[in-house]
């Protein structure tokens, strides 16, 4: 994955094209050795406007996708098989996770990411990946947008916490302290810090502040079964449809079974393109979801849900409340 890095780096600059690489190998690039951090593929961001470009650069390489380069949000999915093994490469125009309530607030921070970008030795070769503050908030937005669907994972709190230990406590609070209470991700740095002192061991930050002991346990405990070196719970992925409202990226504050309702609603509109076309027919997109997660139930791909799937759901709901997801904080 690190060659894979330096081969896209020195391709993207030899044809003049601006990137950057963000989460995996900019992680990676703040553990003591770099190979500690397990990665599973390339994420490189560029200007929408390099799409096609990109794509014909990527195809040289041997890359293959069967995305639709032209598609409005997200990502492209690359492929490449050499000798059996399988290369992946995700292209981003833009970063995930950011609701659209506050485009404007994030793009005035990290909106200039890709001229403001810092050089690292990965492979024996160089690449570009965030300074400090753009991978920051990129890792926090990463870290949310888990938290919101399958949940954290350890890898993602070594991650944050290998991050944070690298700047002081007066050098964290000059960068990020105002943009971030802006961003509503102030509460959310906060609560994942405290846990990285009391079970990671990284350095006392002041800026942290205090938070109830339980509260730090039961934010863990949920952590060791998110996956990613933890417990893999496979009903989880399954609950977030009853916690989170997927269009605006936060913790949702209603009840489970209204949850579950706008949850199909979002599905409906999002893997059914008619539904934009003609909200009139958004009700038969309403039915399809249903009848696929039937379908599911079925075959055994998937186990209808229960009271213990609900109650769960319910607990993990009332828990990331507590982060104040894109909250204002004061």
């Amino acid at each position: 994955v690190n060659y894979n890095h330096i081969e896209i780096a020195n391709l993207l600059s030899e044809n003049n094209i601006k990137y950057v690489f963000i989460k995996g190998v900019a992680s990676a690039s703040y553990y003591k050795e770099s190979t500690l951090r397990m990665m599973g593929d390339v994420d490189v961001l560029i200007d929408r406007c390099d799409t096609e470009k990109v794509n014909t650069l990527l195809q040289k390489l041997g890359y293959t996708t069967n995305d639709d380069i032209f598609k409005e949000d997200g990502h492209i999915g690359y492929k490449r098989e050499i000798s059996g093994t399988l290369s992946i490469c995700e292209v981003h125009f833009v970063i995930n996770g950011i609701p659209d309530s506050l485009a404007d607030i994030f793009e005035r921070y990290i909106g200039n990411i890709l001229d403001n970008t810092k050089e690292i030795t990965v492979a024996n070769g160089r690449c570009l990946v965030p300074n400090d503050f753009h991978h920051g908030v990129v890792l926090l937005l990463h870290t949310a947008n888990h938290l919101t669907n399958e949940g954290v994972g350890l890898r993602h709190l070594c991650d944050w916490a290998v991050f944070v230990n690298s700047l002081s406590n007066d050098e964290f609070v000059d960068l990020f302290e105002a943009p971030l209470k802006e961003m509503g991700l102030w509460r959310f740095a906060q609560l994942l810090t405290i846990c990285c002192e009391k079970y990671l061991g990284i350095d006392k930050k002041q800026w942290v502040g205090e938070a109830e002991e339980s509260l730090i346990g039961n934010i863990i405990a949920d952590i060791l079964t998110g996956g990613n070196f933890g417990y893999k719970d496979k009903d989880r992925y399954g609950q977030i449809k009853y916690i989170s409202d997927r269009e605006a990226h936060k913790v949702s504050d209603r009840s489970v079974f209204s949850q579950l309702l706008s949850s199909i609603n979002a599905k409906a509109k999002t893997e059914y393109n008619f539904t934009k076309k003609c909200k009139l027919l958004l009700p038969i997109a309403w039915l399809a979801v249903v009848f696929s997660y039937l379908i599911l139930v079925l075959t055994r791909k998937r186990k209808l849900d229960n009271i213990n799937t609900i109650n769960s759901a319910r607990h993990r709901q009332s828990l990331y409340s507590e982060f104040k997801l894109f909250e204002k904080n004061e």
